[in-house]
């Protein structure tokens, strides 16, 4: 939780939403198909008292996933989705979104353990190469939208509905939010 605050206070709107899916889901699935090939080859027991090197670097990499995932996947798909909808739909995405999210998270909560317990090392495997498509999807298919305003997402996403701001462009969007941006700093100046 704290690595998802973090993120999404301070690295957010730096790197941005697309940059930040990209490196976590790089990170996370490297960390993920380490662990599978050091369960696949080392074969490691629940009697085993004795952790070698190579099972201490397998801990590391359940922390370095951790980190990855909650910088990335686990905070910015919340935010994304509250942009990316026009205004008319928006309330309605998000809950869709939101209860997919939830669904996926339960379906992927009861069915790990069972995973680990039938197919072993090919768990990791499986979740690694989820986060790879992941990463593809979020390289190929995910605009950036940081630093742009939610009345230019219809224009990002090629929406073809008629708003009440169709008729203005990006550069007049743009112009709008700085001159608002202007106005609160010059206006707090003052008090």
């Amino acid at each position: 939780m704290c690595t998802t605050i973090i993120a999404l206070i301070w690295i957010l709107d730096r790197l941005g939403r697309r940059k930040l899916l990209i490196i976590g889901g790089i990170g996370a699935a490297l960390a993920m198909f380490y662990i599978g090939g050091f369960v696949a080859v080392a074969k490691p027991s629940a009697d085993s008292v004795n952790i070698s090197a190579g099972g201490y670097v397998a801990i590391l990499m359940i922390y370095i996933f951790v980190v990855f995932y909650c910088a990335s996947w686990n905070g910015i798909v919340w935010i994304y989705c509250s942009e990316i909808f026009p205004l008319r739909i928006r309330t309605l995405c998000c809950a869709f979104t939101s209860a997919m999210q939830w669904l996926f998270q339960f379906v992927i909560a009861r069915s790990t353990p069972y995973m680990v317990s039938n197919i072993g090392y090919g768990t990791y495997l499986f979740f690694g190469s989820c986060t790879i498509l992941m990463t593809l999807w979020a390289y190929f298919f995910v605009p950036e939208t940081k630093g742009r305003t939610l009345e230019s997402m219809d224009q990002l996403f090629g929406a073809t509905t008629v708003s009440y701001e169709s008729e203005i462009t990006e550069d007049e969007i743009q112009a709008k939010s700085e001159a608002f941006h202007r106005e609160s700093t010059h206006s707090e100046a003052k008090v």
